[in-house]
């Protein structure tokens, strides 16, 4: 995984992208798999 942004990753030689957004509790991560055409959602704990 490749940096685009601080918080979007592309995946090279691979069209997905993986996008971490901090959760409201300010402890766990919410993390956006983006495969054309499609989005998995999901939560990292700490």
């Amino acid at each position: 995984m490749f940096p685009e942004t601080e918080t979007l990753f592309i995946v090279k030689d691979f069209p997905a992208r993986a996008k971490f957004i901090p959760t409201t509790d300010g402890i766990n991560m919410k993390i956006i798999l983006s495969i054309r055409p499609n989005n998995f959602e999901g939560i990292k704990e700490k």
